[in-house]
């Protein structure tokens, strides 16, 4: 890949591999959790010490599925066998042994590194190339989040994350919760800074179904996104208060297939709804989006010419995003040459 040239789908995997990426919702960690990361089968727990902790789903004895398990003293229990590992994937139990001392070397399975925020839990495949994403606007807005079941799409992840960022198809995909809306979108506020951007925009709706969407003036919008797998939109309701719709992306792989994380943080001073009404008018919201992720063709954004391609002023946000998307993937290819030809040169010195 030269620089500036748009990666292969192979390379947008190998760079997508050291983003961080969610996994599970905190709410949901009572038990066991699957997960599906780019071509990697995970499992999601909360290990003896109450951290949350992301391993591989294969048992490796048999193959049993992990996340089938159960939680004892603090490992988790493959259902098939019984063998226990914990958190850094180390096999700490086989109960078929007359003396437990004798456990394998290689009875582990890979471990990866676990965080917990935004009432979500991210975990990185390789060596992350930055920090897990943070939103320092909602620092001192004491947020209290709520997350919705997963959504499971056909779509990949760019289409997924430029749905989110798009305020053109208000007025059409989301006619019936948020009723009226504007078709002409004014000149976007976009700004970029290394691999985030930001959008503020002014929306106004009426007669719309969702309460938290009908007869609204004026609620500034103000989305931030961060590559490769979070976007944001914190709403100002006035005198209202503020909330936030929070969506993270979890790709199956860089050709197409997508888990959508939604979050509902409603702040301190949100007086507008209850956090459990914020919660289901943005359930809603959602469900309308996948009718057209599902159907979306090709089920990636086609950065290869795989199909026609046209875009007008209202996605210049979009094309931000997808510019700060690419440039983290460049980012992270570049970080692996660079690691690898040093690698590479420590090996040659050695062998002089």
């Amino acid at each position: 890949m030269t620089s500036g040239s748009t990666p292969s789908y192979e390379e947008i995997e190998l760079g997508l591999r050291r983003g961080w990426f969610p996994v599970a919702s905190v709410q949901q960690l009572d038990s066991p959790q699957r997960a599906d990361l780019l071509g990697e089968s995970l499992v999601v727990f909360r290990d003896g010490d109450g951290r949350a902790a992301v391993t591989g789903r294969r048992c490796v004895h048999r193959g049993g599925d992990l996340s089938l398990g159960r939680i004892v003293d603090g490992s988790i229990e493959c259902p098939y066998h019984g063998w226990r590992y914990g958190g850094d994937g180390v096999c700490s139990a086989i109960p078929s042994l007359e003396d437990p001392s004798k456990i394998p070397a290689n009875a582990r399975v890979p471990s990866y590194p676990a965080v917990e925020r935004f009432g979500l839990v991210w975990t990185c495949l390789g060596d992350p190339v930055t920090d897990p994403p943070e939103l320092p606007e909602l620092d001192d807005l004491e947020i209290e989040y709520r997350a919705t079941a997963p959504f499971d799409t056909q779509a990949g992840l760019l289409h997924a994350l430029e749905n989110f960022r798009d305020v053109a198809h208000f007025p059409f995909v989301h006619r019936q919760s948020m009723g009226e809306v504007a078709t002409t979108v004014p000149a976007l506020e976009v700004r970029s800074e290394g691999f985030e951007t930001w959008m503020r925009h002014d929306f106004s709706a009426s007669a719309g179904a969702n309460e938290l969407y009908h007869d609204k003036e004026h609620v500034v919008m103000d989305y931030h996104a961060v590559a490769p797998s979070l976007a944001t939109n914190l709403l100002d309701h006035g005198e209202g208060g503020h909330r936030v719709v929070i969506e993270a992306f979890c790709p199956i792989s860089a050709r197409g297939g997508c888990r959508i994380w939604v979050v509902s943080g409603t702040a301190k001073d949100y007086t507008a709804s209850t956090p459990e009404e914020a919660l289901e008018a943005e359930f809603t919201v959602v469900s309308e989006d996948m009718l057209m992720l599902e159907s979306v063709s090709p089920p990636e954004v086609p950065l290869h010419n795989e199909a026609p391609h046209a875009s007008v002023p209202a996605d210049r946000y979009t094309m931000a995003s997808r510019h700060a998307y690419l440039a983290f993937i460049r980012h992270a290819l570049d970080s692996d040459r660079a690691t690898n030809g040093a690698v590479a040169t420590n090996q040659a010195a050695s062998t002089q």
